[in-house]
């Protein structure tokens, strides 16, 4: 592991921002295509202008005409796919020496995405014209990066958009004074170090580097231009320069804050006066990205009330970490690297049982679970994990809900539903302790599906047993949730394996768990249905022998069989985009056969076990990652 490196040993150089030179070219040359004769460098000087954009700034829109290259100097640009029936989807980022717009001048086409200046850029632009008359003279160039387009493409095509490694230049802040923003960066900058060479900025160093530069101080004018250059450079030697800018108030974090591609914001358990800060006008300009770190004094059980804070909308993400907690820090420093892991769980009735055994696998693999996210019962195991509880409490709460409470025993007339619920919905309410889904320790979601507007709905906010509720609503067995004017149903009929769900959340990979087994279709000997005289004669004249037409499922079988039709398609997609997809094998489980507790769980247990110590996702982990966390969520040392 190397160690941090002071910011004030770190470079000579004292170039100025905006300045094109020509060893700025020649680099950018020999870093696309491998070569930079003069000649080549003259060219591309003579023909390419030079373009500057202000962080927040768009460079192009998705469906636009392209008829230009950009040759990213400075600064990094963000892509963004946008659909109109979602949130802007992050596709992937360039920085420094790298293209963009290669796709819509080669074929002609429409930008594929809109791009946007992650911080101040440089580009140089070039045209059409100007492209092919270089192309023309300078052939190998051409063909050495269209290959480079050409691997992207391929790239793409086979595992989907490029894993986001997240930012490289982080700007560290706390709400106001007293909250222990020391400690903080010195740790997080110790665990970066798994993942690659981490630089350490404050602002004592800076004052160092402008005075052995003849400036005085920041106010200096001449400070900005150079400060901003040096950084951007420091983005090819450092995989992270992680700047300590102090409370937000302070005109030393607005300085981080310029130059950062991500802000990283430390508050305490004091809502008003972390409140106050965030109503500061630092806040309502345009800025970076920003995750928020509520950190706890008290123990793990403790609800941090956040759903004020995130209902600002200031924030990409948030965390919840407790002093002296060395794994907190370790799955922070995880988001911030690209590197978290995030677990799907996917519905499947008492089958889902089995869930319980995989997260036990994991933890004895060291591989951590950052974020959490299912369907049906697998966002109520999914919802225990989020919570932060050890193995065996995992079990032992499960056993509760689902084997000695038996909480679909409360029938009731069929209007809405076979069961009437509510025996469930306070089993809910008393192990999910009244919290909001922003105050658990791990970031969680489930997903539920609308029957009001036909699509999948995902709960990341909000209570966390009405969320569950409206997952596990399985059609005809438990009644639909009324919520927010939408009538919500079991997420299995829409997306039984959300996958594309925490993909979309930015994880750095994902893990499934499915509960398809090995029988995905049942295999019927029967020529008919039979009466209900038969079966209950088979039943007087066969008693405690096999059922000669058990392969016939009962009506909760056929009904959740019936419920996953529509979601099919998309659990067989959503498999090939998880890192690891386990498929555990448990379709010979009954869908109500919650008595057969240990024995599923440790069907789990033994398939996970077995196929992490073949996955080279966990030997990778386990052999190369010696900063993971073993322990659970929220435990406090």
């Amino acid at each position: 592991m190397e160690p941090v490196e002071d910011m004030a040993d770190s470079s000579n150089n004292r170039r100025t921002l905006w300045e094109i030179d020509r060893q700025l070219v020649i680099d950018c040359l020999r870093h696309i295509s491998g070569t930079e004769p003069d000649a080549l460098v003259d060219d591309v000087l003579a023909c390419a202008r030079q373009l500057h954009l202000r962080r927040g700034d768009t460079l192009f829109n998705q469906g636009e005409e392209g008829d230009e290259l950009y040759m990213v100097m400075r600064g990094r640009l963000r892509i963004l796919h946008l659909d109109p029936d979602a949130e802007p989807r992050q596709v992937n980022e360039v920085g420094r020496f790298e293209t963009i717009g290669e796709i819509a001048l080669f074929t002609r086409h429409a930008r594929t995405a809109t791009v946007v200046a992650v911080r101040d850029s440089l580009l140089l632009r070039i045209s059409r014209s100007d492209y092919q008359a270089l192309a023309q003279t300078w052939p190998e160039f051409a063909l050495r990066l269209s290959n480079k387009v050409v691997g992207r493409l391929a790239s793409s095509a086979l595992h989907g958009p490029s894993r986001k490694r997240g930012a490289k230049i982080y700007a560290v802040m706390s709400t106001h004074e007293g909250v222990d923003l020391d400690h903080f960066h010195r740790e997080l900058c110790t665990c970066l170090q798994a993942y690659g060479k981490t630089l350490s900025v404050d602002e004592q160093n800076i004052e160092l580097f402008l005075n052995e530069r003849g400036l005085k101080s920041l106010s200096d004018r001449r400070a900005p231009a150079l400060l901003a250059s040096w950084i951007d450079e420091l983005e090819g030697r450092f995989r992270f320069v992680i700047c300590k800018g102090g409370p937000v108030g302070s005109r030393w974090a607005r300085h981080c804050c310029r130059y950062a591609d991500h802000m990283v914001l430390l508050g305490d358990t004091d809502n008003k006066r972390t409140m106050m800060a965030l109503s500061m006008p630092f806040f309502q300009g345009t800025r970076p990205e920003c995750d928020f770190i509520r950190l706890h004094e008290g123990a793990l059980n403790s609800v941090a009330d956040m759903q004020g804070i995130l209902g600002m909308g200031l924030f990409a993400r948030h965390h919840h970490l407790c002093r002296g907690d060395a794994g907190g820090i370790k799955r922070i420093s995880r988001f911030l690297a690209g590197e978290s892991v995030g677990l799907v769980l996917a519905g499947g009735g008492a089958r889902g049982l089995a869930h319980i055994g995989v997260v036990r696998a994991m933890r004895e693999a060291g591989i951590p679970i950052d974020y959490v996210g299912g369907t049906s019962i697998g966002a109520i195991i999914g919802a225990f994990v989020a919570m932060g509880l050890d193995d065996q409490d995992l079990i032992d709460t499960a056993r509760k809900v689902f084997v000695h409470e038996r909480p679909l025993r409360d029938y009731t007339v069929p209007v809405y539903s076979l069961i009437r619920g509510e025996r469930i919905d306070d089993l809910l309410r008393e192990h999910t302790q009244g919290r909001s889904i922003e105050d658990l320790w791990l970031n969680y979601f489930c997903v539920s599906a609308s029957l009001t507007s036909n699509e999948c709905v995902v709960h990341d906010q909000g209570s966390i047993w009405q969320s569950i509720r409206a997952s596990i609503a399985l059609p005809g067995i438990l009644p639909p949730v009324i919520r927010d004017r939408h009538l919500l149903v079991d997420g299995g009929m829409i997306n039984n394996l959300p996958v594309d769900v925490m993909s979309a959340k930015g994880v750095g990979y994902t893990i499934a768990v499915d509960l398809a087994g090995g029988a995905e279709a049942l295999h019927i000997d029967a020529d008919g249905m039979p009466t209900v005289g038969e079966l209950i004669s088979r039943k007087l004249l066969r008693r405690g022998q096999d059922e000669p037409h058990g392969d016939i499922p009962g009506i909760f079988e056929i009904l959740y069989r019936a419920s996953l039709v529509g979601s099919s398609r998309q659990s067989d997609q959503n498999r090939l985009i998880a890192d690891l997809y386990l498929n555990l094998p448990v379709d010979q489980v009954g869908l109500l056969e919650f008595g057969s507790f240990d024995e599923i769980v440790e069907i789990g247990y033994q398939h996970a076990r077995q196929a992490l110590a073949q996955s080279s996702l966990a030997s990778e982990w386990v052999d190369q990652r010696p900063g993971v966390a073993l322990g659970v969520a929220g435990q406090c040392g």
